[in-house]
């Protein structure tokens, strides 16, 4: 009998446990844009995209269109006018954005 209650107290304790934990990205959709030097890439939702251009990158932001997106941007040794092109289109959408930059140097 003794046994059976601390397993049923641990069931409960368990459940309860198991209840209470929520995901704080629960919700959120997330897009990740990476501008290289030569490439221009996307990921929504953990899913890779296809996105060869600016243009296509806008369109994909206007088939988004959610007021909860969140946008990670990140420059690899691009160059300053793609950089602020992609800046500009990423605006349009009024989410929030994590930008960073990186000018790796290359070594001969």
């Amino acid at each position: 009998m003794k046994y059976t209650f601390l397993v049923l107290a641990g069931l409960c304790i368990s459940a309860l446990t198991y209840a209470q934990t929520t995901d704080l990205n629960a919700g959120k959709t997330k897009l990740k844009v990476t501008l290289s030097k030569d490439s221009l890439s996307a990921v929504y939702n953990n899913q890779p995209v296809y996105v060869s251009n600016i243009q296509s990158l806008d369109s994909l932001i206007k088939k988004i269109a959610d007021p909860h997106l969140e946008v990670e941007f990140e420059s690899i040794n691009a160059m300053p006018e793609k950089n602020r092109s992609v800046k500009e289109v990423l605006k349009k959408c009024q989410c929030h954005i994590i930008s960073r930059s990186l000018q790796k140097r290359e070594f001969n």
